[in-house]
């Protein structure tokens, strides 16, 4: 009976505290237009303000904010990245951001400045059906990018300048593989 009690008490007291003090809104906004556009990531930048990707058709649309949400900057490219797979974005060492997607079944990676000026672009096919979904920077300032490769795991190994350093393909058993996320461990590997 105590053990009742107890676990009612404790799950009483969450529901309590979780509607008696609800989170406050800061500020919200709406971007875009009112065509077929969907925001993909959001990431914190440095000086407190946001950057968001987006998804229209073949373009990707990059839009810096300040801390009240203000825009900065918006970047449009036709970057023609399939509805396939995921895109995905990581802030750069110089302040910049690489993008990962995928173009006809490859890995397309793209890097642009702070101001979301574009650098260079890279595609890379691993097995032949790849689907970049996760991207993470590397000790040394590259990548690494992973996603789908032909019902396994595609890892694309880049550096800064999106030169491909290595491939790897791996099927550790089971039947379907789709990586949502790569982290570097301690020991300089990565886990996914």
């Amino acid at each position: 009976m105590k053990k009742f009690i107890f676990s009612f008490s404790w799950i009483f007291f969450n529901f309590y505290i979780l509607f008696a003090f609800p989170p406050d809104t800061i500020w919200t906004r709406v971007y875009g237009t009112n065509s077929d556009e969907y925001g993909r990531s959001v990431l914190e930048t440095g000086d407190g303000g946001y950057i968001v990707s987006s998804k229209w058709g073949n373009y990707i649309y990059l839009l810096k904010t300040d801390e009240n949400g203000d825009t900065l900057w918006k970047r449009g490219y036709n970057a023609n990245l399939e509805m396939i797979g995921d895109m995905t974005f990581q802030k750069t060492n110089d302040g910049g951001y690489v993008i990962a997607g995928t173009r006809n079944y490859d890995f397309c990676i793209f890097k642009v400045d702070s101001l979301g000026n574009p650098l260079w672009e890279r595609v890379a096919n691993i097995v032949g059906d790849d689907r970049a979904s996760a991207i993470s920077s590397a000790p040394d300032g590259g990548f690494i990018i992973v996603g789908f490769a032909s019902y396994r795991i595609g890892i694309l190994r880049i550096d800064q300048y999106g030169n491909i350093l290595w491939t790897k393909v791996y099927r550790p058993g089971g039947f379907y593989y789709y990586p949502y996320s790569i982290s570097q461990t301690p020991d300089n590997g990565f886990i996914i």
